[in-house]
Formats: structure tokens, sequence, C-alpha cells
């Protein structure tokens, strides 16, 4: 039973790297020129590792991670769902990530800002995809309320990115994040209503 749970898992996260690869396709893409020499107006990362969001480099870049790892998770939920509801949902977070994604690679050229690699941002977003998988049950039919819990949690830890940015003095990364939490919120919201149709139980605690 074990092996065999093994493989399961092997096998779930092996096609969530594969739809992470055609996601990378799909989304707008920026020259690795871009992504490797130009000049940054600040870190990407703190020295203990962690995403300084109050830096504009730091922001763009850790956000990237998070639009790919939602896109990734919803073209798994499109796939696997039988639910309109989820399907429909699924659907608007491709469209309004993908849209994201878009304008924050335009924002990373607009003010020169030097982001991870394509491969680096993949990894990250691989990363955050198996954190977010954790609260996915084993039975399939328990798929969409599992999906809507995921999505809860996650868009909870990603506002408490964007609210920060949104304190930013950089003008154009605080602009962009009061106007993305609007969508988050919305998505955020709909998740809760997705885990009321499909349980009337309590979401885990984050």
């Amino acid at each position: 039973m074990n092996s065999l749970k093994g493989v399961q898992y092997c096998s779930k996260y092996l096609s969530v790297a594969l739809l992470l690869c055609a996601v990378f396709l799909a989304l707008p893409a920026q020259s690795q020129e871009n992504s490797t020499d130009s000049t940054t107006t600040g870190s990407t990362k703190s020295q203990n590792g962690t995403a300084d969001y109050f830096q504009p480099a730091g922001f763009v870049d850790e956000a990237l991670a998070y639009v790919l790892s939602e896109v990734s998770l919803a073209k798994n939920a499109l796939e696997k769902s039988r639910l309109y509801s989820t399907q429909s949902y699924a659907q608007k977070v491709i469209d309004d990530y993908t849209n994201l994604s878009k304008q924050l690679r335009e924002l990373a050229k607009d003010k020169n800002l030097k982001i991870s690699s394509e491969d680096e941002l993949a990894k990250r977003a691989i990363d955050l995809t198996e954190r977010d998988d954790k609260s996915i049950g084993d039975e399939q039919e328990r798929f969409d309320l599992a999906y809507a819990r995921q999505e809860l949690a996650s868009h909870e830890r990603s506002m408490s990115m964007f609210h920060q940015a949104a304190q930013s003095t950089d003008y154009d990364i605080k602009s962009f994040a009061q106007r993305t939490l609007v969508v988050l919120e919305n998505h955020r919201q709909r998740a809760e209503q997705l885990i009321a149709e499909n349980d009337d139980g309590t979401p885990p605690a984050l």
C-alpha cells in the first residue's frame, strides 16, 4: 500500500512539473537578456533567503513564481474536475493570472529589473505547488473540495505578500499590488463559495 501511494505521489508531481513546462510555453516570456543582464533596484532575496517584497525586483520575482504556480494548479483542475463550477473558476484563474504574468513582465522591463531565470522561476513555482498541494486528499470524488481549500489557503498567503507590496514607496509596485489585491480577493471569495458548495465543513487552518 505504501509503495502504491509513493508511486501515485511521484506521478502527481511529475504531472505538475509537465504542466508548468506547458505554462511557460503559453505565458508571455521575457527575453533571457532582460532576465540576466538588466540592472536591478533591489535584491530578489534577503540574506536569510526569504523574498524581500518591499524591493521591486524581489516582489516581481516572487509574484511571477506565484502566478506560474496558480496557472499550473488551475490547468490540473481543468483536467481532473467534472464540475462546471470548479472548471469555470479554474479557467478564470488561468485567464486572470496569464494577464498578471504579462503585466509583471512588462513592469520588470519598464523598470529595468533583474528577475530570475525561467528555470529558477519554474523550480520555485513547483515548490509553491507542492506546498499548496498538501491539502489535496486521496479520494478522487473529493478533488473539487480539496482544490477549493487549496485555493483559499494559497490566496490568503499571497494576499499577505501583496498587502506588503501595497505599502511600497515605489509608486509602480504599489499601484500594481493594490490593483491585483482586488483580483485576489475575488478569487478568495469564490474559493470560499466553492468550499461551501462542496462541503459544509470548516476549511483546515492555515
